[in-house]
Formats: structure tokens, sequence, C-alpha cells
């Protein structure tokens, strides 16, 4: 598995809440030698996730707010908590109730009882891929080991255009059927929403049937999964993106809308490389989307009992950092540093911030993702 070994990297905002206070100065208060400013004044809280593995890939779990040092534009920032989610199945696991948040626009959002994951199988036939969806398919049972009772699963699958099969469910059963080799190729049939939390509820099927690349298809999960509360993780199971130019593979602007998309929605690509040879040009694709958005990149061709493996490791658990910034501002979107102490750690984060007021997000250039 390849990883970024970076003890610095720059996060996403996936929630800010901004309190915005007038500050004024007058010439017979202000004290000698004292800064001063006109102006407004923002106090910005941050929810940021990041997972961080050991050199073996294991979730770190012991980290703690000193373990952490914050920069927002190149300025200190407090960390006022970080909190560890455990997110492996134990054998004694039952599953926990999910509870739709409350319908007012204020309320906070609920701790949920589990995962909302959506598997979104890329199809393709030529020989090289379709070697790997039948490895898939054999490994099925392998790779949904990870999850809980408690653990939501969709599965979509993008051939010319975006089919969901499942919605969230925590029928395992079901999605192992759904990830054999004649489920996947077969048309299949929008089911109807299901229970909250429901991926099919706020998904637009026109734009899903009109998604002609993996870009535009990720760009329509994103912002389905948007309106449900808490982070997310989509299982790439495919083959690569982007188009190749004069200048080598290249992301577009598609790319840029699925990003923004993906960030508002906190959900991270963890991209399993189905292509069945050592290196191919559209993996830096699926290597940009993994590292954008804070995931990983794994390739499934020599080992893929180990490669499935490393991926239930990876999702196995995660912190969300707590941060606080007090400073006048008028950059349109924030950009985090953060340092983890602790000697060969692997961060998983995505490079840049999510924008306030829902401005676009403007990822990290792909030249600069596949050189990291």
């Amino acid at each position: 598995m390849e990883m970024r070994q970076l003890t610095c990297c720059r996060l996403r905002v996936v929630v800010l809440a901004v309190a915005t206070f007038g500050v004024a100065t007058s010439g017979s208060g202000q004290q000698p030698g004292r800064p001063s400013f006109e102006g407004e004044l923002d106090v910005v809280r941050l929810l940021v996730d990041v997972r961080v593995l050991d050199r073996a890939g294991d979730p770190v779990p012991d980290l703690t707010t000193a373990d952490f040092t914050v920069e927002i534009d190149g300025e200190p920032a407090v960390v006022e908590a970080a909190d560890w989610f455990a997110e492996t199945v134990e054998e004694d696991d039952v599953e926990r109730p999910w509870i739709a948040p409350p319908s007012s626009a204020g309320a906070p959002s609920p701790r949920m009882p589990g995962r909302l994951v959506v598997v979104l199988v890329q199809t393709g036939w030529h020989p090289s891929r379709t070697t790997g969806l039948f490895r898939v398919s054999q490994r099925a049972e392998q790779m949904l080991e990870g999850f809980g009772p408690s653990d939501r699963v969709a599965l979509a699958v993008f051939s010319s255009h975006l089919e969901v099969h499942h919605d969230f469910t925590s029928d395992l059963e079901t999605i192992r059927e759904g990830l054999k080799i004649t489920s996947v190729i077969e048309k299949g049939v929008t089911p109807d929403a299901g229970p909250w939390p429901s991926l099919v509820e706020h998904l637009d099927a026109d734009r899903a049937w009109d998604a002609a690349t993996i870009e535009s298809a990720l760009e329509v999960l994103g912002d389905a999964l948007a309106p449900l509360p808490g982070p997310k993780e989509i299982l790439l199971v495919g083959w690569g993106l982007g188009r190749f130019t004069r200048s080598g593979v290249q992301l577009g602007s598609d790319w840029k809308r699925a990003f923004s998309a993906l960030s508002h929605a906190r959900a991270s690509v963890f991209a399993l490389d189905i292509t069945d040879a050592v290196y191919h040009s559209l993996e830096f694709g699926l290597k940009a989307a993994a590292w954008d958005t804070g995931g990983t990149y794994i390739r499934m061709a020599d080992f893929p009992g180990l490669a499935i493996d490393r991926l239930n490791r990876a999702l196995g658990g995660r912190y969300e950092l707590s941060i606080v910034v007090e400073r006048p501002t008028e950059r349109g979107w924030y950009e985090l540093d953060v340092e983890v102490d602790r000697r060969h750690a692997t961060v998983l984060s995505p490079p840049v911030a999510v924008p306030r007021g829902g401005a676009a997000a403007t990822p990290l250039p792909a030249r600069q993702a596949a050189g990291r």
C-alpha cells in the first residue's frame, strides 16, 4: 500500500461555526504598545476528521491534544479536543439504533452509532480489469468482515452511468451477493428509499443517469451524502480517474466539482485498484482522489488478501479534532497544517480546506498530489 509518510499535513474543514464580534478601539482606551485594529474578529471552531496509522498500517488510538500542533493559514490555532473513535468490530458488538437528528436548523449533529460506507464499483471490460472484478467478487466476504451490526453499507455501480443497487443497509449478506460479478454487470433498478439514513432519498436520479464519468458519479454521490450527518467513506473499487493528455494523465473540472461535493459531505475515498498490473497510468487519478479527500490508495493485483486486510485496518479508527482560532480574516477558505508528534506516523487527510459559505473548493493540483 502506498501512503504519504507525513507528520505534517493539511486538513479540510468539515464543520465550522463562526461567531463574529465587532471590535473597535479608541484613542483614550488604547494602551501604549498594544496592537489594535478596527473591524471584525472571527471566532472559528472547526471539526476536522483525520486518521493516523503506524508503520504497520494500524490506527494509532492513543493521541491527545498535546500530540497535535495546528496552524491555520500559517497562524497557530488551539486544539480543544482530539476525540478518538474506534471503528473496529468486536465479538460482543450489538446493533445500536439509528435515530434521525432533530429537524431544527440550529440543532447539533448527533453522534452516529455506526459508519456510513458506500461501496462504488467501477466496471471495465478490458481483461486487466475484469480479472480484478473477479478477485473482488471472490474476496467480498473478507472485505465486509470489518463492518459491524451498527454500520450501514450501500452499493453503487458505475459503468456508463451511476446506478445504486442497494441503499444503506446492515444486511451485509445482501451487499456480498451484490458484489458477485453477475450482480455487478446486471442493469440495476434503483431501490426505493429505505429508512433513515438513506442514500436513495437524497440521490438525484436524473443526474446519476447523466453521470458519464466516474468523477461525475462521485459528485452525485457526494451531494446525496451531504444531508446525512457525520463522516462517510466511499470504497472505490475501480481502475482509474482522469484523462490522457500530452503532459500525462490530468484531473479536470469534473474532479474539482466532485472534490467540493465530497468535502462538504465529509466523505473520504478509499481507492482499491483492481487493475491487473504492477503500474498503469490511470492509477494516478485513483491516488489523487484518495489523497485529496483524506483516504488512501491500495493496489490489489499482487496480494489481494493482504490489500483488503490493509484496507480494513485503515478504516479501523479516526480522530475528530475540534480546533479554535480567533483572528481577523478575509480569506474565503481555510488551509490547515497539522503536525503529529509520533515517529513514522502516516496521516490520512485532505490537503486543502472546505471553503466558508459554500464556495467552490480548489483541490491540490493533481501533479502535486502525485508527488506526495
